[in-house]
């Protein structure tokens, strides 16, 4: 078997979702949010990375050629993956490589995961403030990280997204993704 999911000695661990056009019109429907209208063309697919420039990225993430091109064409394929695997081995700093060869890097966005972690902080919560007479403190709803993200996609749709969840085996995964893991599974 090819890929992250493989036994092959290599790295593991850490997720990888590009936000497709599919995930966006589910979520923007499932929770209401009104932003401009999605277009009904299609989305400028993810970029062909040319063998060159895949050598490259290869050599400077001391991986094969190979391993890089079965990687990105999962990612293209299935809009996500899994690295597992032991700390220290560089599954963030070559996720996050992937990922820059996917999207502009103000278009990745990397969260991390630890035993606190909520759907409140994930997609969105109330969050205190102190109110304008600065007598008291108020609870506002505030959007978290998949929230933003799904936003600005939903207003650049031909621009490739890519979100990173670092650690999420510290987080209790019902408790974060809630009914958001009905659209990771689509």
């Amino acid at each position: 078997e090819k890929g992250p999911l493989a036994s092959n000695e290599s790295i593991k661990m850490g997720y990888l979702y590009p936000l497709s056009k599919e995930f966006g019109e589910k979520f923007m429907e499932e929770h209401d949010i009104s932003t401009q209208s999605l277009p009904n063309e299609s989305l400028t697919p993810l970029p062909s990375i040319g063998s060159k420039e895949i050598s490259t990225l290869a050599e400077q993430l001391h991986l094969t050629s190979e391993w890089v091109t079965d990687v990105l064409g999962l990612i293209k394929k299935s809009k996500q993956v899994i690295f597992y695997g032991p700390p220290g081995t560089g599954k963030t700093f070559i996720i996050k490589a992937l990922a820059n060869s996917i999207a502009s890097p103000e278009n990745v966005q990397l969260i991390q995961f630890h035993p606190s972690f909520s759907y409140e902080d994930f997609f969105e919560g109330y969050r205190p403030k102190i109110s304008s007479d600065e007598k008291s403190m108020i609870f506002e709803k505030s959007p978290g990280p998949l929230r933003r993200m799904a936003e600005k996609a939903a207003a650049n749709p031909n621009e490739p997204f890519v979100l990173i969840i670092d650690e999420i085996n510290r987080g209790n995964l019902a408790k974060v993704f809630g009914e958001l893991y009905f659209l990771l599974e689509y």
